[in-house]
């Protein structure tokens, strides 16, 4: 076993793998409710603007996020084939696509630096074993980001995990004044492309810098220096475009963005994304999710007994996220990373101790289990339904036919202050805003906003695949 993980070959055959998770039948599912269209329409919107750089969505500007990400897919738009959606949602897509490929590589490049490539390849097998990465709302959970999703998520944990890399050793001497710089570069660049968790990297250093100091390995005043370098850079990248917004929309911007979508999601629940304390670990546990990862993280902690850096910020990360009033299921992909390291390594040293046969026997069964969950993933990847089909029999959203999906997509391009409820079906609210819907539909089929962009029919009037009980 172990001549085979360190095969080249075996190496190879894996990338190759991960390049067909990433971008096989890429544009076959539907645009995902309700980030993905909304991020599609910004980026068309915006793109066909005069102004492209002060973004807009239905007619108005689009404050909810930083732009980063935005303009990429503004320059992706601009540079390939307009006239044709479905290529159009391809490349879309593979922007996530590839800064995953990105992020998966330098995870496999840190431990076959730092351990061995034997963690390395195992690595790759964990990436490959965990459903939602790859597949939209797996076990009928909302989750509509991914590494195959036209999302901001992947762009940012790129850069976070960038920030990391470069705190850790990868590319040197974390305390050079270049790579100092790098770890603000990395962080203003993380957080211009999703908000305030793009302060990550500088986080990690202001720990490690701490503990530095605790086990005085450095000097309180360098330790000084050695924070304010990145934070210094850090400030000088994102303050120009924030200052820009204030001047330009003043404290429209300022509610909106920062108050709204930035701190108000750690302190209410926004957009009825209300979960249990204990939602992401449900989902951690549920294999149809996230594979084993939980489990196998705890087996290692237990059977081990090491607790690593990366094994710490992954489940912090988690930790974090649990306490926020808002919970949805992909707020929690940064930590994938991180686990799957320390997994990782773990594993590699199990499989390497040859004298442990009930350890050896375990590393066998995980190996075998993430072979196979890798093969259920694939094999829904070349067989994949229509994403709205992913909801079909939850309480989460009203749509499970394609048409409908366009009436409310269309519904929430003509009332963005609307907001239908994705936890309770039954709610009077729910009632209230399909009966609008279906009154409004008339008026909103006269817009072309929506099947100009989406190169998409006209309306049918099948609304039976909805039923509202009473």
């Amino acid at each position: 076993m172990k001549k085979v993980l360190i095969s080249p070959l075996f190496t190879i055959i894996l990338f190759i793998v991960i390049l067909v998770f990433l971008f096989c039948n890429l544009c076959k599912a539907d645009i995902q409710f309700w980030d993905e269209a909304t991020n599609i329409g910004v980026i068309i919107e915006s793109a066909k603007s005069s102004d492209w750089w002060n973004l807009k969505y239905s007619n108005s500007f689009f404050w909810e996020k930083p732009p980063l990400f935005y303009f990429l897919g503004i320059a992706v738009y601009n540079v390939f084939d307009q006239a044709n959606m479905e290529s159009m949602i391809l490349y879309l897509r593979a922007i996530s696509g590839f800064f995953a490929l990105s992020i998966i590589y330098l995870c496999w490049a840190f431990l076959k630096k730092k351990t061995s490539l034997i963690s390395a390849n195992l690595s790759i097998l964990v990436f490959l074993s965990i459903p939602a990465l790859y597949l939209f709302c797996p076990a009928g959970v909302f989750a509509t980001h991914n590494f195959r999703s036209t999302d901001s998520d992947i762009l940012q944990l790129f850069f976070i995990v960038l920030g990391y890399f470069t705190l850790e050793g990868l590319f040197g001497d974390y305390k050079k004044i270049p790579n100092l710089v790098c770890i603000g570069v990395f962080s203003a660049l993380a957080i211009l492309t999703k908000g305030i968790f793009g302060f990550l990297p500088i986080f990690f250093l202001a720990i490690k810098v701490f503990f530095s100091i605790k086990k005085k390995e450095i000097p309180t005043i360098e330790s000084a220096k050695i924070f304010l370098y990145p934070a210094i850079v850090c400030l000088l990248i994102i303050l120009p475009w924030h200052i820009y917004m204030f001047f330009h929309f003043g404290d429209d911007f300022l509610y909106e963005y920062l108050l709204y979508h930035q701190i108000g999601r750690a302190g209410s629940v926004l957009e009825g994304h209300s979960q249990p304390i204990w939602f992401y670990l449900q989902q951690l546990l549920d294999p149809r999710i996230s594979g084993i990862l939980l489990p196998t993280l705890l087996l290692l902690v237990l059977t081990r007994f090491k607790i690593t850096h990366e094994s710490v910020i992954g489940l912090c990360i988690i930790f974090v996220f649990s306490l926020l009033q808002t919970k949805i299921s992909w707020y929690v992909i940064p930590a994938y990373p991180f686990l799957i390291m320390y997994i990782s390594k773990e594993l590699a040293g199990i499989l390497d101790d040859t004298k442990n046969i009930f350890s050896k026997s375990i590393g066998f069964l995980f190996l075998a289990y993430f072979t196979l969950q890798a093969v259920v993933i694939v094999m829904n990847l070349t067989t994949l339904p229509k994403g709205i089909q992913s909801f079909e029999n939850t309480n989460q959203i009203f749509a499970t036919d394609k048409e409908l999906h366009r009436v409310f997509y269309l519904y929430t391009l003509k009332n963005e202050s609307e907001t239908i409820p994705l936890n309770d079906l039954k709610s009077d609210e729910s009632k209230k805003v399909m009966k609008q819907i279906i009154v409004d539909r008339n008026e909103i089929e006269t817009s072309k906003k929506f099947r100009d962009n989406f190169n998409l029919s006209p309306l049918t009037d099948n609304y039976s695949a909805i039923q509202i009980e009473e």
